[in-house]
């Protein structure tokens, strides 16, 4: 059995988080801003957190892993109280 993720826009799940990974790795913040709005207005903002976590640790290390971190947990901790 398989089946197809697709984005509100019909894109399909896995190019789009590739196609969000590679704008990051190439320092296009306006693509890769567009690719994580496409997953997280289709029900994926937990994913967009936990790859924009991974690809910050395994292409940019250090300090920026830590901002994504902390913009993470600011996140989190705004939408408990809402």
């Amino acid at each position: 059995m398989s089946y197809h993720l697709n984005t509100k826009r019909g894109y399909s799940f896995p190019a789009v988080s590739s196609a969000m990974q590679k704008a990051v790795r190439r320092g296009d913040a306006k693509l890769a801003g567009y690719w994580a709005l496409e997953l997280w207005a289709s029900g994926f903002g937990q994913y967009v957190w936990r790859r924009l976590l991974t690809v910050s640790a395994e292409d940019c290390w250090g300090i920026l892993t830590q901002e994504v971190k902390a913009v993470h947990d600011s996140y989190t901790d705004t939408v408990a109280f809402t």
